[in-house]
């Protein structure tokens, strides 16, 4: 196990999946990004998946252009915080993060550092990607 950062190391980022055993990509962006969360809250950033090979994403049917094949994404919850919480502090205050998403089902959050100059917001429920309108806001208190 190898430290990337002051609070991570490999192993948070790796696939760990019965195909790859443990293969891994990280972006330094995503780091970074997770390192000022877990700064800002004070509490453990348990992250629930990040790196995916391609064999995993082939058999869970994921999305064939996921950040999370190229490391750039992180699917997260933090100790202690309502996800809710967490959702909102990215938004307004980590600017590297360009995707985000709330998954009330799971209750975690997706962020990731893809290459684009707007953030896209959405809202993953009842099997399927709802974008973040007001009317979501209000509903998940994202206000």
């Amino acid at each position: 196990m190898a430290k990337v950062s002051e609070h991570f190391n490999d192993k948070d980022f790796a696939c760990n999946c019965k195909y790859c055993k443990g293969s891994l990509k990280i972006s330094l962006g995503l780091i970074g990004a997770l390192e000022l969360i877990r700064c800002h809250f004070n509490r453990r950033v348990h992250i629930i998946r990040a790196y995916r090979c391609p064999e995993l994403n082939n058999e869970i049917r994921g999305w064939n252009k996921s950040y999370h094949l190229e490391g750039k994404a992180a699917d997260i919850v933090v100790s202690g915080v309502p996800y809710e919480e967490v959702f909102k502090f990215i938004e307004k205050n980590v600017p590297e993060i360009k995707g985000l998403g709330l998954y009330p089902g799971e209750k975690f959050v997706h962020l990731d550092v893809r290459d684009s100059e707007k953030i896209q917001l959405w809202v993953y429920e009842m099997g399927k990607y709802c974008d973040l309108t007001p009317e979501k806001r209000a509903q998940y208190h994202l206000d």
